[in-house]
């Protein structure tokens, strides 16, 4: 008994039943590479300028996905 209880610990899966949630951790690592671009890695000010402002739609996303629970929001 011991040892099926460890496996099934070991094997755990990332996999959430709330779709969502998913949906967010996706959507806040993307946040987190724009915004990268925009603060140091933009070649161009066009590059950060736009990163910038593709970031904040990502951070408004996130937003409205938390308050509504539906990662689909049309």
């Amino acid at each position: 008994m011991k040892l099926s209880l460890a496996n099934s610990h070991s094997t755990h899966c990332r996999t959430s039943i709330f779709p969502e949630a998913e949906v967010q951790h996706k959507s806040e690592g993307l946040y987190v590479v724009l915004g990268f671009v925009a603060l140091r890695d933009g070649m161009s000010k066009a590059i950060r300028f736009f990163s910038w402002l593709a970031a904040q739609a990502v951070f408004v996303y996130i937003v409205l996905v938390a308050i509504s629970h539906n990662p689909v929001l049309w």
